[in-house]
């Protein structure tokens, strides 16, 4: 029988676990013209002409899942060609001292375009993964991505953690100089410790839980619901965007464009929308309604048999007896 006590932590590639840096965009960095001490400052890699920036505890937090895979699966989905994710997969292994197998699955945009769901407008959709591998749903999925787009949509959005992007040569797809702030960024950058502590919590809180309370909650209870949240006390991860005013967890900094702003200090600042006026009863009604606003059958009764004909039920709250009749003779 499949494990389903599993964590499934499902990786976005660039700018998520690594900045790729191709051999023609490294004319426009100032990466050549760097100090070997600046250098060594980063753990990278070169490939060829290209170098590959590994983010700061990626290999603490990659060992961390390989030590205890009773715990962790692993898995890569980037929007590059299913290739490009293998390449880097048997780099990571190599270079992280991973076994051969750590990967679950490594897959691409052609995943994305086959997914037998909405393809392109809702991409890296979980169920696509859950369709393939049962042993994970909704109860113990997390997809890890620096763009909002791949994984905010309907489907992942209590399953998501957006996370700051690593870009120590910035996020332009021709890339720039590395200059003092990026620099900063770059070394300074905690968010896989910060989404290692994540990991932890969510995998005790599934460790916690009964075979049969996993199968009643496998497909109904989300990760990062309201309730587990709270559960695994991490109310503070949450930030709210104005896209639809969504509430998401988010480690560092997210990616913002002028369609997803994070609101969360302004949201925090000045509070819920509040309505002016004082709520006042019905004079009429206020004797005759239980608790909770419902009218009782025994007063039903009495209105039917004693309005003036011709005048509903709610006309003869609002008037009265008295002035109806005044109405009723007019």
């Amino acid at each position: 029988m499949a494990d389903k006590s599993k964590l499934l932590v499902v990786f976005d590639i660039d700018e998520t676990l690594i900045q790729f840096i191709n051999k023609k965009q490294i004319a426009n960095t100032n990466w050549n013209s760097m100090s070997e001490e600046q250098k060594n400052q980063f753990h990278y890699v070169n490939q060829g002409e290209h170098v590959i920036f590994l983010r700061p505890y990626l290999m603490d937090l990659f060992r961390l899942y390989n030590s205890n895979k009773d715990k962790y699966s692993v898995a890569l989905w980037t929007y590059s060609e299913q290739e490009y994710s293998q390449d880097i997969a048997s780099l990571l292994i190599k270079n992280l001292g991973l076994d051969e197998d750590f990967f679950l699955f490594t897959w691409g945009a052609e995943q994305i375009a086959d997914d037998g769901y909405c393809g392109d407008e809702c991409p890296k959709n979980l169920h696509a993964v859950w369709d393939n591998f049962p042993e994970f749903n909704t109860f113990n999925t997390i997809i890890v991505d620096d763009l909002y787009g791949n994984i905010t949509h309907e489907y992942n959005m209590n399953n998501c953690i957006i996370i700051q992007p690593y870009a120590p040569f910035g996020r332009d797809k021709q890339r720039v100089s590395m200059s003092k702030e990026l620099e900063d960024r770059a070394l300074k950058d905690d968010a896989l410790l910060q989404l290692q502590n994540v990991c932890e919590k969510v995998s005790r809180d599934i460790k916690g839980c009964t075979p049969r309370d996993i199968n009643a909650s496998f497909t109904k209870e989300a990760v990062f619901s309201p309730k587990r949240i709270k559960r695994m006390g991490l109310e503070y991860l949450l930030k709210k965007y104005a896209t639809k005013f969504i509430m998401i967890p988010t480690i560092g900094t997210g990616y913002q464009t002028n369609r997803f702003i994070d609101v969360t200090e302004q949201s925090n600042k000045y509070g819920e929308i509040k309505r002016g006026g004082i709520k006042r009863p019905n004079r009429h009604t206020k004797r005759t309604r239980k608790k909770g606003g419902k009218w009782s059958a025994k007063y039903k009764r009495s209105i039917n048999c004693k309005r003036p004909k011709g005048f509903s039920q709610l006309q003869y709250c609002k008037y009265g007896r008295k002035k109806t009749k005044k109405i009723q003779r007019k």
